[in-house]
């Protein structure tokens, strides 16, 4: 039989593991949403990752609220910014106390070619770095976006940034 104090700790180490549980998923719904982004902007697997009245918010990109215009405004993003290949690191998660809402900070890496403005057919290789800004809530045992924002502190074209030998 257990004593009280035993059954204390059992209780004390259910819940951290639960919160080591919840992070990771945190996490892995960030790694599906670069994935979906990353695999040629998969729209389906992008709009099953936000709650119906989301907002996604980014420098240069705009604000859009509601999966519905999340997802349309991937689909046009996809004519445009190709190629890409997110790093989403160091993950810095905050889980409430309550197991339900929790806020995360990801540093941003964002390598992709856009389709010149003025001749379609010219890839321009592009290189970001920001940070991720996300604010997640838990339904029914699953985690989703209520609201990602992307702070992008640094976007070059590559030409910028290589200088030419000699």
């Amino acid at each position: 039989m257990s004593s009280p104090a035993e059954g204390g700790d059992l209780e004390a180490l259910q819940g951290e593991v639960s919160r080591m549980r919840d992070q990771r998923e945190v996490e892995a719904l960030k790694h599906a949403y670069t994935a979906a982004l990353d695999s040629g902007y998969d729209l389906e697997a992008i709009a099953g990752l936000f709650t119906a009245d989301a907002r996604w918010i980014a420098d240069g990109f705009g604000e859009h609220r509601g999966r519905d215009q999340i997802v349309s405004f991937f689909g046009r993003l996809s004519r445009t910014v190709i190629k890409v290949r997110h790093f989403a690191t160091s993950p810095q998660v905050d889980l409430a106390p309550d197991g339900t809402t929790a806020t995360a900070r990801w540093s941003l890496l964002c390598l992709c070619s856009r389709r010149h403005c003025q001749d379609p057919e010219v890839e321009v290789p592009v290189v970001e770095v920001g940070t991720y800004r996300d604010r997640l809530v838990k339904v029914d045992g699953r985690w989703y976006f209520e609201e990602l924002s992307v702070e992008v502190a640094f976007s070059r074209r590559v030409t910028e940034l290589v200088r030419p030998p000699g």
